[in-house]
């Protein structure tokens, strides 16, 4: 790909900074959005971002060999810069064309909503792998294909990481690949240019008010996906019709762009004859072309919304019923995704993503229903995220849960202080005790503070009693805790493992006495 060529891609007027022709003759090397990672031969896209402009580090960029600089707007540079209307736009065209418009060899699923989609990604995948196809997997956990994992530092990449993910996977003989698609990876172009077969929409709650402006834009950005992505004929929207904004999805959609999913009238894809226990979900499953009894170890009523996705979207992908019936049985659960942690002590420890008002009430209804003990709850909220559900989670917390420990999350800039005093606003059952005063013999409702997470998931532990449920909300598969700018070392299921094994020390000491 030549200079020339990727003028017309991006659509870009070209500012003369360079009067070397073989500027505009050599191959380009590759395509980059960060400075630091420019070699010589690469172009570079300035983005706009929240905290910093990629314009600023355009001179540095060009000092490090940048064949060109793509920008929205003139600069003064050595190498020649085309100007373009959206840097963002720009980048996923030149990338894709770069990597030879890798998502038109695959059969590419995006799956978007606000809870939900990794489990059900996560179970599409097993269904897919399990009927024999070549899949790869781009979401918030990582993102993996032909056995090789890699870490995931956004659910949905940037468009040139994206589309050099995507090629990697057809170089490796993928065929389908399922991806979460974010609000923020639609809004800022990084899914631009990506052909998909199939979208699925989970549901939609709070979340993300730090970046969009209301729950109105952050529904308008859901909703652009099915409108912007899935338009070429056959492609179709699974939808989970229970979720009052996916009945409007439908209405925008139109009759025969749709499967309706859930346990509402006019279900295409539902289930019936329900029961719900610790031992997962049992019912009868009723796909568009069979029925059948299924059992899924997944717990809660929640979860089932990601089996009826998962189960739908498999059907349109022509996966046999009996297949998706034997993939939904044999997939037990996601890492971090109401994940529990094994002991002999008689306690029912979970680790859980939900870091959303919705998730957290979602999480503790289901263990209300199915732990015959105490729910003991042990949170906290991120730092420099939407304030707005940090006291909405604190009254979901304590409504539903009998002990309540609110801890720190990622506190990232802000002050972690300042995080807990935001949800304890919104904390009014229960009594308040000190740390020093949490023990198993509580009986009424209590909540109390321990700003030190490690110290807080001791406390919530030991606070429990056989058959008592502990959830540690909040960062699920996270291995880190983002304090300040650094990530520093952190594992909610290995603190919990540590604490239990603690315990189980203590019951033999006391016996062995």
């Amino acid at each position: 790909m030549k200079l020339t060529e990727l003028m017309a891609v991006v659509d870009a007027r070209l500012v003369a900074g360079s009067q070397n022709q073989n500027h505009y003759d050599s191959e380009i090397k590759g395509i980059r959005y960060r400075s630091d990672r420019i070699t010589p031969g690469d172009v570079f896209v300035a983005l706009p971002g929240q905290s910093m402009d990629g314009h600023d580090f355009a001179p540095g960029a060009a000092a490090r060999g940048a064949a060109a600089v793509v920008a929205d707007r003139e600069l003064d540079l050595n190498v020649p810069v085309l100007v373009v209307k959206d840097t963002r736009l720009a980048l996923a065209r030149a990338s894709a064309c770069f990597y030879g418009h890798p998502s038109e060899q695959l059969a590419l699923v995006g799956i978007t909503g606000t809870n939900g989609k990794t489990t059900t990604a996560y179970l599409l995948e097993h269904i897919l792998k399990r009927s024999g196809l070549s899949t790869g997997l781009i979401g918030t956990i990582n993102y993996h294909y032909a056995g090789k994992t890699f870490k995931s530092s956004l659910t949905t990449p940037e468009s040139s990481d994206l589309q050099h993910i995507l090629a990697n996977m057809v170089q490796s003989g993928v065929t389908h690949c399922i991806m979460e698609v974010s609000s923020h990876g639609t809004v800022l172009q990084r899914i631009a240019e990506c052909r998909f077969c199939l979208g699925v929409f989970t549901n939609i709650s709070q979340d993300h008010l730090d970046f969009h402006k209301n729950m109105d834009d952050y529904w308008s950005a859901k909703k652009s996906f099915f409108i912007q992505y899935l338009q070429e004929p056959g492609t179709v929207a699974v939808v989970n019709t229970d979720d009052k904004k996916g009945r409007e999805l439908c209405d925008i959609l139109g009759a025969g762009r749709y499967i309706r999913v859930g346990l509402g009238n006019g279900s295409m894809v539902y289930a019936s004859q329900l029961s719900f226990d610790q031992d997962g979900i049992s019912g009868r499953l009723h796909l568009q072309s069979a029925s059948f009894p299924f059992h899924s170890p997944m717990v809660g009523r929640f979860n089932l919304e990601n089996i009826l996705c998962a189960a739908a979207a498999a059907e349109v992908m022509g996966i046999a019923p009996r297949a998706i019936g034997r993939g939904v049985e044999t997939f037990i659960s996601v890492a971090g995704r109401l994940e529990p942690v094994s002991n002999a002590l008689g306690r029912h420890v979970f680790v859980d993503f939900s870091h959303t008002p919705e998730a957290l009430k979602n999480v503790l209804q289901t263990l209300k229903e199915i732990i015959p003990g105490r729910i003991i709850c042990v949170f906290g909220c991120g730092g420099d995220r939407d304030r707005g559900k940090r006291p909405v989670m604190g009254e979901i917390a304590a409504r539903y849960a009998d002990f309540v420990v609110v801890t720190s999350d990622n506190p990232r800039t802000e002050n972690p202080e300042s995080i807990i005093a935001d949800i304890l606003k919104g904390i009014t059952a229960g009594r308040k005790i000190l740390p020093s005063q949490a023990d198993s013999d509580f009986e009424q409702k209590v909540f109390t503070v321990e700003p030190d997470r490690r110290q807080a998931i001791r406390l919530g532990i030991r606070a429990s009693k056989p058959g008592d449920a502990v959830l540690i909300a909040g960062k699920g598969h996270e291995t880190y805790q983002i304090i300040g700018h650094q990530a520093v070392a952190f594992d909610d299921h290995l603190e919990a493992e540590r604490v239990l094994a603690w315990e189980m020390d203590d019951v033999a000491d006391t016996l062995d006495s």
